[in-house]
């Protein structure tokens, strides 16, 4: 985004990066005919807590609205 944010090139992304990571000369326009992606979070089993933690606010989110 930083470089789109500077005009070099474009980006395909997800929606939520448009809501979370706006920037001064970027604009977010939708890819109306693309179906929508599945995003999943992995992480190393070795890690725990803060990891774990995100899992279950993620979940929690999706389980709110299901658009995460």
């Amino acid at each position: 985004m930083h470089l789109v944010s500077r005009g070099i090139g474009i980006s395909i992304t997800s929606e939520a990066v448009g809501l979370w990571y706006r920037r001064p000369g970027v604009t977010f326009v939708p890819i109306v005919d693309l179906a929508p992606c599945v995003v999943a979070l992995a992480w190393w089993p070795q890690d725990t807590g803060l990891v774990a933690q995100l899992a279950e606010v993620a979940n929690e989110f999706r389980l709110a609205d299901g658009t995460i």
